[in-house]
């Protein structure tokens, strides 16, 4: 039996299936659904866009040049400005496709938004963190003689001083706090960029998680079942928590919704104690060669972190530490 090699052109390409293969490699790269459904948000929209002006993703790379200027700065609507960290996503989304199109020989086309300048980004332009004195009082608030406080208290302490990501914290499994010699660390699986990561945490975090595990599951701590649980008696108890839960959360708590404030707060506390910047740690952390901004002291932050949670946050002395921060960690 003979075997024939078959080679197409770019024409016997059409574009729904560069389309495709492009979100299939990026799906796997990430494997992380939200980066899916935004990749797949981002060029659908853009697509369209293209197709009322009778142009398409392959046109004449001036005219899609033109177009992604204009369309990346509106939302989806059109009727609204977007914010400069979203015009620079989108960019980016665009020109991920036009790259691998190209390195494919896909597309006979040059990528148009190589040549397209970027938004600067202010950092903590959109991040109002809390105050220490603020965390401090709304943690000492929480009546943990109930389950629904233990949970409460642990999700906001586990936050306060990993500084994870609403995703990363929504799916935490039971299975994921690991006990050894008397410390807990926490294994995120599912960080961004589908790495697998691990924080330890302090003495006091970890009593204040595992008092609230035992409280809900007993001794079975070894199980994949959620960690954060709704114990609402209206259909959803037992059930992981959702999103606008978490923000419900955080409103009772802290007096904002936004669970991003956590995370501000998390990074603008070790930046004022002056964690500084490693580009080697960052990128372990944050998935990208030279991070900026919020990103960088996330990153650098964090390994501080759990350096100074491994030996205990009463002892541990650093020279960046400030009093306050101990304070704060101690709680």
């Amino acid at each position: 039996m003979h075997s024939h090699a078959v080679v197409l052109s770019h024409e016997s390409y059409p574009l729904e299936l560069t389309v495709s293969a492009w979100l299939d490699s990026k799906s796997k790269l990430s494997g992380s659904a939200r980066t899916h459904r935004n990749y797949v948000d981002v060029i659908t929209a853009f697509r369209a866009a293209l197709q009322r002006a009778d142009m398409d993703l392959d046109s004449p790379t001036p005219d899609v040049r033109l177009m992604a200027q204009a369309w990346a700065s509106k939302s989806f609507d059109g009727l609204s400005n977007v914010s400069a960290a979203t015009y620079n996503q989108r960019l980016a989304v665009l020109s991920s496709f036009y790259t691998f199109a190209r390195n494919r020989q896909l597309l006979d086309v040059s990528n148009p938004i190589e040549l397209m300048g970027r938004r600067k980004l202010q950092s903590y332009g959109s991040a109002t963190p809390l105050s220490a004195s603020i965390v401090g009082k709304a943690l000492r608030s929480v009546n943990r003689s109930a389950l629904a406080g233990k949970r409460d208290y642990a999700l906001l302490a586990v936050a306060f001083t990993t500084g994870r990501r609403l995703a990363e914290l929504a799916a935490m499994r039971v299975a994921d706090v690991q006990v050894e010699d008397g410390h807990v660390a926490v294994l995120w699986p599912r960080a961004k960029g589908a790495k697998v990561m691990r924080d330890a945490v302090s003495q006091s975090v970890g009593k204040a998680l595992l008092d609230y595990l035992h409280a809900l599951y007993g001794d079975a701590l070894d199980t994949i079942l959620p960690v954060w649980v709704s114990l609402a008696h209206d259909g959803t108890y037992s059930k992981q928590l959702s999103e606008r839960s978490f923000a419900n959360i955080c409103l009772k708590h802290l007096g904002t919704s936004k669970v991003r404030a956590l995370r501000h707060t998390f990074a603008h506390s070790m930046a004022e104690a002056g964690a500084k910047v490693s580009y080697a740690v960052a990128s372990h952390r944050c998935r990208m060669p030279r991070p900026t901004g919020l990103a960088r002291i996330v990153a650098d932050a964090a390994i501080k972190l759990q350096q100074y949670a491994a030996t205990g946050y009463q002892t541990f002395k650093l020279d960046w530490a400030k009093p306050r921060l101990r304070r704060l960690a101690a709680t």
